[in-house]
């Protein structure tokens, strides 16, 4: 019996991954959610590619389903640049609704604004204060004076996606993020079908 219903859950989940290959990874990770949790199979922890986990799916799966989605997080590009300031490096004061740079300056009151149709939060440092910095190269990365401009997140998706951030640099969170690797040796994963998922069966 136990058998028969780990093939089910399989089957299903690789079927519902391809009927919603065309549609956003967003919307073909919920499909496969809302699928599993009606026929019973609501995984507890969900281990996904960096194709289909961002702030907003994790927080979606969290609240809606239940469901905790692992799997590695976008890093932030300036923090890929050497030297340079990332975004985690500057310090968020929510009720201020200001950030505070590694040099000790504080923006201006943040501006809601929109971000490929979703909301975020804009904030741009002083042009004068960036352009007397002497790290400014670091931080802005340009020549021409103007200051540091970060968007953020509305508040519980951007405080997910720094503690993910800080969780996958950790020896702890590879070793576990490696049982993809291990499913995907074993043939989980079939020609062009982006089967978004291994499930802990």
């Amino acid at each position: 019996m136990a058998d028969h219903h780990r093939a089910e859950l399989v089957v299903d989940a690789l079927k519902m991954a391809a009927a919603a290959a065309a549609c956003r990874k967003g919307a073909a990770l919920d499909r496969v959610h809302r699928g599993l949790t009606v026929q019973g199979f609501q995984p507890v922890e969900h281990v996904v590619d960096s194709g289909y986990i961002s702030p907003d799916s994790i927080h979606q799966a969290s609240q809606q389903w239940g469901i905790t989605l692992f799997g590695p997080v976008r890093d932030d590009p300036q923090a890929s640049k050497r030297p340079g300031f990332a975004n985690q490096d500057f310090h968020i004061d929510w009720q201020a609704r200001t950030l505070t740079c590694p040099n000790g300056v504080t923006s201006p009151a943040w501006k809601p604004t929109l971000g490929d149709g979703h909301p975020r939060l804009s904030v741009l440092f002083p042009r004068k204060a960036c352009r007397e910095c002497a790290d400014r190269l670091k931080c802005t990365g340009n020549v021409d004076g103007m200051g540091r401009h970060i968007f953020l997140m509305p508040q519980p998706l951007q405080e997910i996606q720094t503690q993910h951030r800080a969780e996958q640099t950790t020896a702890e969170w590879r070793r576990r993020y490696a049982i993809r690797a291990g499913l995907r040796s074993h043939g989980l994963r079939h020609g062009a079908c982006p089967w978004p998922a291994e499930l802990p069966l």
